[in-house]
């Protein structure tokens, strides 16, 4: 699945519907899609989010959001908490999620964003991972004119920050 929407992303131009969101329910959407799924692994997810009303591409921001949360409860320990955190700047919205999971070796960390990249961490709940994610991420977080960072130290987690312009409709 994961590869057919890699290839569908690469070959078509994305089609991008812009629409009014108020960002604190936006964000607690995604969050109650994997709240079943953290429960299995005891991993408490946290929402910082702005109280705003913004526009964004909901389903491709929704897309950017569900690897990069589905990764962090995948790869976090029993017991742990996964942050998600929303804001607003002038011009961006910044979005981050953060886990308390193995984080990445420094070997790892330039293939993260590439296809099909087995790397160090493994998931601890016996979850598959096809290496695709975090390349889909970068596509689409690419297409909206935006950014993706990770910061992280191995044995640590890791912080997913994705920047994107702030679309201001009239």
């Amino acid at each position: 699945k994961q590869l057919l929407e890699l290839k569908e992303l690469e070959d078509a131009p994305m089609t991008l519907r812009y629409e009014n969101v108020k960002l604190p329910d936006f964000v607690q959407s995604i969050t109650n899609e994997f709240r079943a799924y953290a429960q299995q692994k005891k991993i408490n997810i946290v929402e910082h989010v702005s109280d705003e009303a913004i526009t964004l591409d909901t389903m491709m921001i929704k897309r950017i959001m569900d690897n990069l949360l589905s990764n962090a409860i995948k790869f976090s320990p029993l017991n742990r908490k996964v942050e998600i955190t929303a804001t607003t700047t002038d011009t961006h919205v910044v979005f981050e999620v953060r886990d308390e999971g193995p984080g990445f070796q420094q070997q790892d960390i330039p293939k993260v964003f590439g296809r099909f990249q087995k790397l160090s961490a493994r998931p601890t709940g016996g979850e598959s991972s096809h290496g695709l994610g975090l390349a889909i991420v970068h596509l689409i977080v690419k297409t909206l004119g935006g950014h993706i960072e990770l910061k992280t130290l191995f044995g640590m987690g890791a912080t997913f920050i994705v920047t994107l312009p702030l679309i201001r409709k009239p």
